[in-house]
């Protein structure tokens, strides 16, 4: 038998892909529980959907359900870019600068 971390471990890591990805398009998740168990999960387009289920699931819930709704993730979350273009690429002081001034003074 495991112990609570580990349960709440292997929930997480079963439905973390999916939640995230679901967070990340911009979409409501509403994840179920029984206990520690992760159930199911539900998304929604709007908060307003989002709220309603969320109440209707509470309403219906047995002793021992709960649940948690998660908002999408913010535009800037997960995007990728190349941070070289944060560097600058010609600053004397810096080991690039210093080859740089010594490639254009050999040209």
């Amino acid at each position: 038998m495991h112990d609570l971390n580990t349960i709440n471990r292997l929930n997480a890591e079963a439905f973390s892909k999916s939640i995230d990805n679901f967070r990340a398009q911009g979409r409501w998740v509403l994840a179920k529980y029984d206990g520690l168990h992760l159930l199911s999960i539900e998304t929604f387009s709007t908060a307003e959907d989002a709220a309603t289920a969320l109440i209707g699931a509470q309403e219906a819930a047995g002793p021992s359900d709960h649940f948690k709704l998660l908002s999408p993730l913010p535009a800037w979350h997960g995007a990728q870019r190349d941070q070289s273009e944060d560097r600058p690429t010609a600053d004397p002081r810096t080991l690039a600068g210093y080859i740089n001034r010594v490639q254009t003074q050999e040209a």
